[in-house]
C-alpha cells in the first residue's frame, strides 16, 4: 500500500521530533529524506539510550541496530 504525500510528511515530521531523524544530516538526506519509503534499511539519525558505541549518529552497534 502506498503512502499518500500527507503522511509521508508527517510520518518526517514526527521521526524528525523524536530525533530519529535530522533534516541538515546528510546521511539522513541521502537514506530517508530521498527514498519513496522512508522506512529503508538503514540506522536511524538517534543512537539508542543503551548504546554499545559510543552513541553516534547512525550507529550500528549490535542495540542500535
Amino acid at each position: 500500500m502506498e503512502e499518500t504525500e500527507e503522511k509521508r510528511r508527517e510520518k518526517i515530521a514526527r521521526m524528525e521530533q523524536q530525533g530519529s531523524l535530522d533534516p541538515n544530516c546528510a546521511t539522513c538526506i541521502k537514506y530517508f529524506y530521498t527514498h519513496k519509503d522512508i522506512d529503508p534499511w538503514y540506522p536511524r539519525h538517534k543512537a539508542s539510550d543503551r548504546c554499545e558505541s559510543g552513541k553516534r549518529s547512525h550507529c550500528t552497534c549490535d542495540v542500535c541496530w
